[in-house]
């Protein structure tokens, strides 16, 4: 789960503000740990949906453990939680595990700009 794969970039702390907040194109940041069962349920989905998406969205994913400051910069309190990121700015999240097609509507709504 820490590593990048073809389509969703881990990112180091250090690499969040260049990669996300300085971003031209929407993002997609999942904040996940390597111990959370729900992550890894979640992960394969993003990453489905990574490889399926216009190249205008990039997927992240960051480590809870190893952001803690940027966590709680952004008020991550549950994992997994995935954010998404509009001209800098939080555009929506979602907090909790979805059914992939609630997954896939939600990328498309943020994609649509709802």
């Amino acid at each position: 789960m820490n590593q990048s794969t073809a389509n969703i970039r881990h990112l180091a702390p250090t690499e969040f503000d260049a990669e996300v907040l300085r971003a031209t194109n929407l993002v997609v940041v999942d904040f996940y740990a390597t111990w959370c069962g729900t992550c890894r349920l979640l992960a394969p989905m993003l990453e489905r949906a990574a490889s399926n998406n216009v190249p205008a969205m990039k997927f992240v994913k960051i480590n809870y453990d190893e952001a803690p400051e940027l966590a709680s910069k952004f008020s991550v309190t549950g994992l997994p939680t995935v954010i998404f990121f509009r001209d800098s700015k939080e555009a929506g999240r979602y907090a909790e595990v979805p059914d992939e097609v609630v997954l896939h509507a939600k990328l498309a709504a943020f994609a649509e700009g709802k």
